[in-house]
């Protein structure tokens, strides 16, 4: 799906690239500027960004322009397990050596974190790949070897009972779990209720997606936005959203 400019928090994104690119600090990217950000790429490729966003063609983009930039969607498509793998690798692997870093890893966290969040609800895989061999990278063999998970709504699910209390034993750094207050006939109905409602809730969105709950997103928005602020634009990033970028306007 190609969405132009768009949600709060994957604005948010482009402006630190804004920013990053903008060298000069004259509130506007030349072109030069924008083959600085990425290396790897054709002169052309750049100059079809400067055509496409340059609406007023002076020879720069603004803050305004880049806010308009048009982006592929963030979330992976449905499919098979291998065919989640090999999209990942299609658009994560930034370097193309047929292998994922930490950086190329965070740099799809955080456009994933940003997209979803942008639109209520999470589609297709949750990538937990780990680095078999310790070489610092994760291999297709590996990611696709640590069965990329589906979430269901139901998978979401957590009905804990006071009586179960009683199994756990310890917290983290084996500090001791506190039991809850004994609830009452009446408190578990109402928390059976509740159950359902968001059961139904996290099930009300697109066809194969989880929708987050009203209740949360606003709150889960507002850390992605601080973590986002906190965190520098590393040059993975700034490669993966200009191919965002790029991949938009050829769509």
């Amino acid at each position: 799906m190609t969405t132009i400019g768009g949600g709060a928090l994957t604005q948010q994104l482009y402006q630190k690239l804004f920013d990053r690119l903008d060298t000069d600090t004259d509130q506007g990217l030349s072109l030069d500027e924008l083959k600085a950000g990425d290396s790897t790429r054709s002169s052309d490729a750049f100059a079809t960004m400067m055509k496409g966003l340059d609406a007023d063609q002076d020879g720069k983009i603004s803050r305004a322009e880049m806010a308009a930039a048009p982006s592929m969607g963030g979330n992976p498509p449905s499919g098979s397990a291998s065919e989640a793998v090999a999209s990942l690798f299609a658009r994560a692997d930034i370097d193309g050596d047929g292998k994922l870093s930490d950086d190329e890893m965070e740099a799809e966290k955080a456009l994933r974190r940003a997209d979803t969040l942008d639109n209520g609800f999470l589609s297709g895989p949750v990538f937990l790949g780990r680095d078999a061999d310790g070489d610092g990278l994760r291999s297709q063999d590996e990611m696709a070897a640590a069965m990329p998970l589906r979430l269901s709504a139901s998978a979401l699910r957590v009905d804990v009972e006071p009586a179960q209390w009683s199994q756990i034993r310890s917290g983290p750094d084996d500090e001791t779990v506190a039991s809850p207050p004994v609830r009452t006939d009446e408190d578990r109905q109402r928390l059976r209720e509740q159950f359902a409602a968001d059961q139904a809730e996290r099930e009300s969105g697109p066809a194969g997606t989880i929708k987050y709950l009203t209740r949360e997103i606003g709150g889960l928005r507002d850390k992605a936005a601080a973590d986002f602020a906190a965190s520098p634009m590393t040059q993975t990033l700034s490669s993966r959203l200009l191919a965002q970028i790029l991949g938009g306007l050829a769509a």
